[in-house]
C-alpha cells in the first residue's frame, strides 16, 4: 500500500502534505465560521466575498465533502466541516508560531553590522559616533575592523566600509560621500616659536617635515600647494617617517616638526590651539571620505539607519 513514507529515510513524501491552495481554502472556511458570514471573512482576508465562496466550493468539489450548511439566515458547519475546523484552528496557531519564529530569525540576522574603516577614522570620528548610535539601537552588535587596506566587502562579510581618496579600486560598490576636507600643513606653537613660521613653500622645505608612508605602496605621501608660482610639490625627506596617521598628529603636537594631514585628523587640535595651520592660502588638495556598500546586497534596515546616522554626524567630525 502506498503510504507516502520513504522506507530508506523515513521522510514523509509530499503526497502526505496538504497543498497550499487547500490550506487557503480551509482558512477561508474557518474565517466564515469565525466571522459568521462570507462578508466578514472577506474583510478579514482582504479579498472579495465571491472569492471566499469560490475557494470553499472548490475544496468541497475537489474533496467530495460538504463543509457548510447554508440558509438565508445562518451558516453552520457540517459534521465533516466541524471536524476539520478544529484541525484548521490548530494549524493557524502553528502558522502564527512559525511566523513569529521567522521574524525572530530575521531580527537576529540583522543584529550585527561589520564595518571596515581606516584607523584614523575609527579613532577620531567613528568610535564616539557609534556610542551615540548605541543609544538609538542598543541591541545592535557592531564589529569594527580598523584597516587601511581596501577590504573585499563580499569576501570579508563587510556591511559598511569607510574609505578615503579615489574609489577607482572599488568598482561595483554603492558609494555616498560622507565629507570632503582639505589637506593642511600644521605644527605646534612651540615648534614655530623655536624654528620660525614658514612664509612660503621654499621656507617650508627648510623645516622638519614629518612624512607619512603609505601602507599599500610603501611610498612617502607627497605634499602639494597652490601658490602664485603654480602647483608646488614638496617631498618630505626620510628623517621623520611614520606609517600611522594618528601618530603623525601626536608627533606634531609634541613639537617634532610640521605635518601635512587631512583637516579632520587635527580639527580638535586646531580648535584648542595645540596645532596651528601654516600656508593656509596655498591649500590645494582635498580628500574625499566615502561610505561604501555592496550593490545588490539588499537594503537592510539597520545598515541603512547606521549609514544615514553617520552621514548626519560627518559634518561634526571636521567642525572647527
Amino acid at each position: 500500500m502506498e503510504t507516502g513514507v520513504d522506507n530508506e529515510t523515513g521522510d514523509v513524501g509530499m503526497s502526505t502534505l496538504i497543498e497550499p491552495d487547500e490550506l487557503a481554502q480551509l482558512l477561508c472556511f474557518a474565517d466564515v465560521i469565525g466571522c459568521g458570514s462570507f462578508a466578514g471573512a472577506a474583510r478579514r482576508q482582504g479579498i472579495s466575498t465571491s472569492a471566499i465562496s469560490r475557494r470553499i466550493q472548490a475544496f468541497e468539489q475537489a474533496k467530495g465533502v460538504k463543509l457548510l450548511h447554508r440558509s438565508t439566515h445562518a451558516l453552520s458547519p457540517t459534521k465533516e466541516g466541524l471536524a476539520l475546523l478544529a484541525e484548521v484552528a490548530a494549524t493557524k496557531e502553528s502558522l502564527a508560531r512559525l511566523h513569529a519564529a521567522v521574524e525572530r530569525a530575521s531580527d537576529r540576522a540583522g543584529s550585527e553590522i561589520r564595518i571596515s574603516a581606516p584607523t584614523s577614522i575609527v579613532r577620531i570620528c567613528l568610535a564616539s559616533s557609534l556610542v551615540e548610535f548605541n543609544a538609538i539601537d542598543p541591541d545592535l552588535q557592531i564589529d569594527v575592523r580598523s584597516e587601511d587596506r581596501l577590504a573585499d566587502l563580499a569576501a570579508d562579510g563587510i556591511d559598511l566600509a569607510i574609505r578615503t581618496g579615489s574609489l577607482k579600486r572599488a568598482p561595483g560598490l554603492m558609494a555616498r560621500t560622507l565629507f570632503r576636507c582639505p589637506w593642511i600643513a600644521c605644527g605646534s606653537p612651540a615648534y614655530f616659536e623655536r624654528r620660525g613660521t614658514p612664509a612660503d613653500v621654499d621656507a617650508l622645505r627648510q623645516h622638519n617635515l614629518i612624512a607619512f608612508r603609505k601602507a599599500h605602496t610603501g611610498l612617502l605621501e607627497p605634499w602639494s600647494f597652490l601658490t602664485h608660482k603654480g602647483l608646488e610639490r614638496v617631498t618630505p625627506g626620510p628623517r621623520f617617517v611614520l606609517d600611522d596617521a594618528c601618530s603623525i598628529t601626536t608627533a606634531a603636537v609634541e613639537g617634532l616638526g610640521v605635518a601635512w594631514v587631512p583637516e579632520y585628523m587635527v580639527a580638535t587640535e586646531l580648535k584648542s590651539g595645540a596645532l596651528v595651520e601654516v600656508l593656509a592660502a596655498a591649500r590645494h588638495e582635498e580628500m574625499q571620505v566615502s561610505l561604501l556598500r555592496r550593490s545588490g546586497s539588499g537594503p537592510q534596515k539597520r545598515v541603512e539607519a547606521l549609514s544615514d546616522f553617520l552621514k548626519s554626524k560627518a559634518p561634526t567630525w571636521i567642525k572647527r
